[in-house]
């Protein structure tokens, strides 16, 4: 098992952040992150609200921008709707039984903790107001319509990075998304972990 839990602490090292779409605030086109590129030069050449620390909010649990960014004069909110990262080459062990769910889900504050600048919020994001420059949530009924007026749950941001991931692709095969069993998300590997093990149990019947 120890070699498992070290081939994450690798993988999450080697996160890479090309690909991600950075918002700087201004105009309404998101750009593309170039492979390479320092990324703290990139978002500190964005405007500037309020005080003078830059301020970066992150969609997405996915730790690549985040882990760039920890030290590094900017603040920084990591925003997500799990409190956790998932290990995904190692959903299959969970879809089979060989192991639990808590060893491929790591805690997103126990990552990035220790980065004096980079902060966590909980919460599942509904709409991104440009002009406004912040990030609207829906939690606890206190959420909003975007571009609706501001409201106390906002999150107000100089650079946004949205890096909130995908879903599975069925590609337009005829009953793939009815009956096959995608395996991207945790609740995906426990799905097909019972389905599984009730099919078993049905031919023992």
């Amino acid at each position: 098992m120890r070699g498992r839990y070290e081939t994450k602490r690798i993988y999450w090292a080697k996160y890479r952040v090309g690909g991600a779409g950075v918002y700087l605030g201004s105009g309404s086109s998101m750009n593309t992150i170039p492979d390479g590129l320092d990324l703290v030069q990139y978002l500190q050449g964005g405007p500037v609200s309020g005080g003078s620390t830059h301020r970066v909010v992150i969609v997405g649990a996915g730790f690549a921008a985040a882990k760039v960014l920890a030290d590094q004069p900017v603040v920084v909110t990591l925003v997500d709707q799990r409190n956790y990262h998932t290990f995904q080459p190692l959903l299959y062990e969970v879809a089979t039984a060989g192991l639990e769910a808590g060893d491929v889900a790591y805690p997103v504050r126990a990552i990035v903790g220790r980065a004096p600048n980079i902060h966590f919020r909980l919460g599942t994001v509904i709409g991104i107001q440009r002009q406004e420059r912040v990030v609207c949530f829906a939690e606890r009924g206190l959420g909003h319509v975007p571009n609706s007026g501001p409201c106390a749950n906002d999150l107000p941001f100089d650079s946004l990075i949205v890096s909130s991931g995908a879903v599975a692709n069925f590609f337009g095969i005829p009953g793939a998304e009815q009956f096959a069993h995608p395996l991207y998300t945790l609740d995906d590997a426990r799905n097909l972990r019972n389905h599984i093990l009730l099919c078993l149990e049905m031919v023992e019947r």
